[in-house]
């Protein structure tokens, strides 16, 4: 297959499985509210107000990804940011796509069942495309560099790049990366180190192969350093706030937490479960190729292709065993390195041409294909229909339209001098439609809440609430939204999920001296919520009804929330 060809059927397939997975998701206008989080700041930034969540506020690192978030201030400048965003994400998920076609090229050869297998695997990946091109977040940003270091690594190993060149690609990509997740602090010293490796048996060993790679080294080492340098004098800290917030600091929890991440993902997903076995089965081959060299140089070049490929689909298996994954369903974590996971079958697959050259004296290249066809179809189709059946991520965008929803009302209600500052639990949504200030309760862009004593356990990426430090601070108008009913009680008013990552505190002697369950009519209907009472009593609003005495209260025990994790799985 020629580079346009790839090219061509990259976008292709990207195309249609991004028009397939917004279908099935039923055309979400948003992405997901995390994504809302990232379009608040790039919003900000272009307004002057710098990297703020809230217009005249603290200076807080609530993205992940610095990268992504200047490309979503660049959206901002279409009439229509998240349809740009879309077409960004589908284009940079072609791109993934080319390369893993041109890497099967590259480890199968000219073999049309190669390539046949690597595009039928392609084609059933709905996560992947759903991740990449409806939630509007990093992933396809990240899964591009991640495919660029295999390009490069295997080019390299199979001597079609030069050493010079494959070391000024890792440089950049790798100075690129550090501003895309900050995984690369661990993906592209590995991508280094696997370079080196394979160069050690045309460079005279691994000291000499290393000093040659050292410059990319150097450049990655520099790139990290000026951006922690820009972090620690703008917003005070080395790292995003959202790992402060989310990580764990208990090593051992979150090795657990990353464990069953990974296992709930090949339980899930068992074809990429024998896909990543053949892939640790390359790996370790190749682990011992400068020590045992083949016969035939050309299966030697394309055997250190294979283990540099496998290395980068291990990494990404290996990595949420350290953060502990995330609470998204689909597994957002490993989408961007599961096409990668084809390539070590392409490899195995052909390794030995013989086989395949009996088949198609037999069958020719059509029947071949005709074949796989058969075989795989199958396969596609189930992993369609599963996704159809729930993909673990529909909830996602609904959440992000009804806080952008909230925030119009919010404003609609409020006179623009009375608006009071707004605590919640998921504030993406809620942050962009609303125009008061917004408390982000889960600490993801409130520095104080995030850098506050805890465990971090409990609710994935929900687990930093701090009751002394929301009481610094505590919101007028506490966890607001629609309800279809009136409102018995503070119980009422305040949702399982949020009575428990908000740790009860609805309970609490001193919550319940302060604030008050009340709600006020917006477009037909009731919105409910907690008023801080203080506050409600000096600024009577129309509508405004404040449940009283032991009716504003919250007493009973929060319900138990049930398996949450069975959507993350997805």
């Amino acid at each position: 297959m020629s580079r346009r060809r790839a090219l061509v059927a990259a976008a292709v397939l990207a195309t249609v499985g991004a028009l397939g997975v917004h279908a099935l998701l039923g055309f979400p206008a948003t992405g997901v509210d995390d994504a809302d989080i990232t379009l608040v700041y790039a919003r900000h930034l272009l307004e002057g107000e710098g990297l703020v969540f809230v217009r005249g506020g603290e200076r807080v690192e609530g993205f992940t990804s610095p990268a992504w978030m200047l490309l979503s201030a660049a959206a901002w400048l279409t009439p229509a940011p998240e349809l740009a965003l879309r077409i960004v994400s589908t284009a940079l998920c072609a791109g993934v796509l080319a390369a893993v076609l041109t890497l099967a090229r590259l480890l199968g050869g000219a073999s049309w069942l190669a390539l046949g297998v690597t595009v039928a695997w392609l084609a059933g990946l709905p996560r992947f495309y759903a991740w990449g091109t409806a939630t509007l977040m990093e992933t396809p940003l990240w899964a591009v560099g991640i495919h660029a270091l295999a390009l490069v690594l295997g080019f390299a190993a199979a001597e079609r790049l030069a050493t010079s060149h494959a070391v000024r690609a890792l440089g950049l990509l790798g100075a690129i990366l550090v501003a895309v997740r900050p995984e690369a602090l661990a993906i592209v010293p590995l991508a280094i180190g696997v370079a080196v490796w394979n160069a050690a048996p045309r460079e005279g060993g691994l000291g000499a192969a290393l000093r040659r790679y050292a410059p990319a080294l150097a450049a990655f080492a520099l790139a990290v350093a000026a951006l922690t340098a820009w972090r620690l004098v703008y917003f005070g800290d080395p790292l995003p706030n959202t790992y402060y917030a989310k990580v764990s600091p208990d090593r051992l929890y979150n090795l657990r937490e990353g464990t069953d991440y990974v296992l709930r993902f090949l339980r899930a997903q068992p074809v990429a479960a024998a896909l990543g076995a053949m892939a640790l089965i390359v790996f370790a081959r190749g682990l011992a190729l400068p020590r045992r060299p083949l016969p035939d140089e050309a299966q030697a070049r394309r055997a250190r292709a294979a283990f540099a490929v496998s290395a980068l689909a291990l990494a990404g298996l290996v990595l949420p065993l350290a953060s502990g994954g995330d609470h998204f369903g689909s597994f957002r974590f490993l989408q961007p390195f599961v096409p990668l996971l084809v390539l070590p079958l392409v490899w195995l697959g052909t390794t030995s041409p013989a086989p395949e050259a009996r088949l198609r004296a037999r069958m020719g290249a059509t029947g071949t294909l005709a074949l796989l066809l058969v075989v795989t179809a199958p396969l596609v189709a189930a992993s369609w229909w599963r996704f159809a059946r729930g993909s673990g991520i529909e909830h996602e965008f609904a959440v992000a339209e009804n806080g952008r929803r909230l925030g119009r009302l919010l404003n609609a209600y409020f006179p623009s001098e009375l608006r009071p500052s707004v605590g919640a639990v998921v504030t993406g949504g809620l942050a962009l439609g609303y125009d008061g200030p917004v408390r982000d309760l889960m600490g993801l862009n409130w520095r104080a809440m995030g850098h506050a004593p805890g465990d971090r356990k409990g609710e994935r990426s929900h687990a930093a609430f701090h009751a002394p430090t929301f009481w610094t601070a505590p919101p007028e108008l506490l966890t607001p939204k629609l309800a279809r009913g009136r409102p018995r009680d503070g119980c009422d008013v305040a949702g399982a999920f949020e009575r428990a990552v908000l740790r009860d505190i609805h309970r609490t002697p001193r919550f319940r001296e302060r604030y008050t369950a009340g709600w006020f009519p917006v477009e037909g209907r009731r919105m409910i919520a907690f008023f801080l009472e203080s506050w409600a009593r000096e600024h009577p609003l129309p509508g405004l009804v404040l449940l009283e005495g032991a009716q504003g209260d919250c007493t009973r025990p929060p319900p138990p929330l049930g398996p949450r994790r069975s959507r993350a799985g997805g």
